[in-house]
């Protein structure tokens, strides 16, 4: 529990340092020799590949990581699949977004009643939304806005919301292909190509629906990078000149959190 504590303030918040991560890397290393055996050891070993991957670009370290465990431990089928969901996320970290699907829809079809399926559908559904085929991933999303769920739904609500909003007033899926791409390039930690994108986008489009949505990015994004102060711009941005819409709740909601 004290490591998931550790991984939280560094998976979501930007008060850590390299130095931070490294030190739970050997933490999460010597956790995982001492209890490998003990129940809920997969989790460990799952939060460590994702540091891995994410935090110190070492995705092929993560990749035997999660194959050594899975073939030398005996996993019940829900423990297997929440690695699988781990593997097919770093998949889409390098870019080999249709393996990662293909993992995805595994899961989908073994759990379609439970919420590890429901999970593996958003994932996929933002695998169709990175690709540009926005209509099959917002019928899939809007399965998913009756998830049982609040969380799932609601990102599934926010999503949906995305895509009908930014190809709803004139039929170009331009700006939304752009901004796809960037959200995708921010998911894989690519944050300076993401912003060169996004900043591409506000210029091309300066007047379009869709700039509310880049801005709520770009915050995250110099969140991520912990540049806070630029992270706030962009919020009050928002809650200047797009004080009406959806997006402005939000706004203050994450300046408050900041």
């Amino acid at each position: 529990q004290l490591l998931q504590v550790y991984y939280l303030k560094i998976t979501t918040t930007a008060s850590y340092s390299q130095e931070d991560v490294l030190a739970l890397e050997k933490k999460y290393e010597n956790a995982v020799k001492e209890l490998a055996s003990v129940s809920n050891a997969h989790l460990m070993v799952k939060n460590l590949a994702h540091i891995k991957a994410f935090y110190l670009k070492k995705p092929q370290e993560a990749f035997e990581l999660l194959h050594e465990f899975m073939i030398k431990t005996r996993l019940s089928d829900k423990e297997e699949a929440e690695l699988k969901l781990e593997l097919a996320d770093i998949y889409m970290f390098m870019g080999d977004i249709w393996e990662a699907s293909l993992l995805y829809s595994q899961v989908e079809k073994d759990f379609k009643q439970g919420q590890l399926g429901e999970i593996a559908k958003f994932k996929n559904a933002k695998v169709s939304f990175y690709t540009g085929n926005f209509d099959w991933a917002k019928a899939q999303l809007d399965v998913l806005k009756a998830s049982t769920s609040k969380l799932i739904a609601y990102d599934a609500m926010k999503l949906s919301i995305t895509i009908t909003d930014n190809i709803g007033i004139d039929t170009t899926k331009a700006p939304l292909l752009l901004y796809a791409q960037a959200d995708l390039l921010s998911y894989q930690h690519q944050y300076d190509e993401a912003l060169k994108v996004l900043d591409s986008l506000k210029n091309t489009y300066p007047i379009h629906v869709i700039v509310d949505d880049v801005l709520f990015k770009q915050h995250e994004i110099y969140f991520n990078k912990k540049e806070v102060l630029k992270a706030i711009e962009q919020l009050e941005e928002i809650t200047k000149s797009f004080s009406q819409d959806l997006l402005a709740d939000d706004a203050y909601y994450q300046l408050a959190q900041i």
